[in-house]
């Protein structure tokens, strides 16, 4: 009874299947901790997804095992066709910046194969922004997969022969280091597939170039596969992809994409939408302003918007990527308030999408001058340091976000489904180690 209550919590919780197998591992695993069934059922109910009765049962529940280039035929589609017709989409629109997402990565080979793969397909790299994010709900994983270090077990079968000897340092006889410019490439956080916490443009899962699941969902039923599948379809950009692995595909729940065939793959192709990434609170406000006719022969332009309503055209502009008329409405609505932190948080947001990393650390501050407990502000700003490998600036601005969470309800939204609670654990994570 106990038992069968604990892997009900499990699969509520992680959306994670448990064969017999596994329920088996965490019975014995309660038995060696020795904590009564009642106690350990009332924590794992309290506690959140990082805390260390979680992670214990996630790390039994999960499998890690992977390999660098593993499923050579998606790799082989993604170096051939996916991403250099990207590439070269980007180069004919003067915007050079990427963004792909790793669900489920495990301890890291799968996001540091695409890294290497941008770094020879992308000769002038540096001048580029690529945002690819790595996410799992094992926080011992992503533990081990930042450390970017490897035996020679993790290079096998389907990887390339050249892979260890270019990319990685060989630092004693069956241990690998990644090299920096690979590794500072991939941003590891922990994210729960199964909850609400994406797309959002404040954990980069919202207009994603492409999304590499594979291997994840077949522990999960159905129900939960097609929410998971739908929220990625909404977190994917227009004409985005979406790969994940060969037992995964079924009937009805890719429906939504394109399918396209390669050699001995098949990968899925967002072409329209369906309705716009909401990672903000949706408005009707119309964009352009209402002329208003009366009975003289002139036109009468109604009032214009009010800053409260520029700010939501703002964010619906920006939540269908449309970058430059949210940029234009927030110039707008600032020379209404100058004080306004959410008009110099979204501007940041958008900055950090298109990769102007220097003007989004800039709007960043402004948020920050107007408030200093701006907790959301300081959390981008910490990641826009890491990403430079400037982790004392980082780790100031994720202790100062943490500290302004202090005493705020764990349930309070701060911004659509990210609560609290979900940034506190986010920040923890960020905040161990330094």
């Amino acid at each position: 009874m106990y038992m069968q209550q604990i892997y009900t919590l499990i699969h509520e919780r992680t959306g994670l299947v448990l064969n017999d197998i596994r329920r088996k591992e965490i019975a014995r695993h309660l038995e060696k901790i020795q904590k009564g069934k009642q106690d350990y059922l009332a924590t794992l109910q309290d506690a959140p997804m990082s805390h260390d009765l979680w992670q214990d049962v996630i790390r039994i529940a999960t499998i890690g095992e992977t390999y660098f280039f593993r499923n050579a035929a998606h790799f082989q589609a993604l170096r051939y066709h996916i991403l250099p017709m990207l590439i070269a989409q980007r180069r004919a629109k003067g915007t050079l910046f990427l963004r792909l997402w790793n669900a489920g990565c495990a301890t890291g080979e799968e996001p540091y194969s695409l890294a290497i793969l941008l770094r020879e397909l992308i000769p002038d790299i540096e001048r580029w922004s690529i945002m690819l994010l790595a996410t799992d709900l094992n926080t011992h994983f992503l533990k081990l997969a930042s450390r970017g270090q490897y035996t020679s077990s993790a290079f096998r079968n389907e990887t390339p022969d050249y892979v260890a000897g270019r990319w990685f340092e060989q630092t004693a006889p069956r241990t690998y280091h990644i090299k920096p410019e690979v590794k500072q490439m991939v941003t590891f956080a922990p994210l729960n597939l199964i909850s609400d916490a994406y797309p959002s443009l404040v954990n980069s899962t919202a207009g994603v170039d492409l999304i590499m699941c594979r291997n994840v969902t077949i522990y999960f039923e159905r129900a939960e596969t097609i929410a998971v599948v739908n929220r990625f379809y909404k977190a994917l950009g227009q004409e985005g992809w979406l790969i994940v692995g060969h037992a995964e595909p079924q009937p009805v729940v890719y429906d939504a994409f394109k399918t396209q065939y390669f050699d001995r793959a098949v990968l899925y192709r967002k072409e329209q939408e369906i309705q716009p990434v909401k990672p903000f609170t949706p408005v009707a406000t119309p964009i352009e302003p209402v002329i208003v006719r009366t009975p003289t022969p002139a036109p009468v332009v109604a009032p214009a918007p009010v800053a409260t309503d520029l700010m939501s055209m703002a964010h619906q502009a920006a939540d269908q990527e449309n970058w430059t008329q949210a940029l234009t409405l927030l110039d707008q609505a600032e020379a209404d308030d100058m004080f306004n932190t959410d008009v110099y948080y979204l501007r940041g947001l958008i900055y950090q999408q298109i990769g102007e990393e220097l003007k989004a650390v800039a709007a960043f501050r402004q948020a920050i001058y107007c408030d200093p407990k701006f907790a959301l502000a300081h959390y981008a700003l910490g990641e826009l340091y890491a990403k430079q490998n400037e982790m004392k600036e980082a780790g100031q601005h994720w202790r100062r976000a943490k500290k302004a969470l202090h005493g705020v309800h764990a349930e309070h939204l701060l911004q659509d489904d990210l609560t609290v609670e979900m940034l506190d654990e986010l920040l923890a994570y960020r905040l161990k180690g330094q």
